[in-house]
């Protein structure tokens, strides 16, 4: 359980920092209180959800 618990906060962790830029001290934070609303599913979902930076192109600008 608590191997989960550590993969689990530094998914989250990471998610918080690199895709939403927020501060280390936050991101821990927020991290520490989705944890007890998210499964360990949910949060492993979180590495296939990460958003990717625009890479320009009409095609996607109408989105």
């Amino acid at each position: 359980m608590a191997g989960k618990i550590i993969v689990s906060h530094g998914i989250l962790f990471d998610f918080l920092r690199e895709e939403l830029a927020l501060p280390e001290e936050r991101a821990n934070e927020v991290a520490c209180q989705i944890e007890h609303i998210m499964t360990f599913e949910e949060i492993e979902k979180l590495r296939s959800c990460r958003i990717r930076p625009f890479e320009g192109g009409e095609e996607n600008s109408a989105k």
